[in-house]
């Protein structure tokens, strides 16, 4: 549910944060190449939101599945 959710309002900020750069971190696959990338995406994501000031973000900020690269 929680993922879902953290889904859905990085879905909302995509115009936001760069839509290929979203479309990157949604498209997570199980290697250990791409978990690594992954959480290289979590945390450039982090500085990004950082950025933005709209509700979705202080709301995406707090779902650490999504924030330590493991959506």
């Amino acid at each position: 549910m929680k993922r879902s959710y953290a889904i859905s309002l990085l879905r909302s900020l995509r115009e936001n944060v760069n839509e290929e750069f979203v479309d990157t971190i949604l498209s997570n696959t199980e290697t250990t190449e791409e978990i690594i990338r992954q959480r290289k995406n979590a945390n450039e994501l982090k500085l990004r939101l950082k950025e933005i000031d709209k509700p979705e973000n202080i709301l995406l900020t707090k779902f650490k599945v999504l924030l330590s690269g493991r959506i």
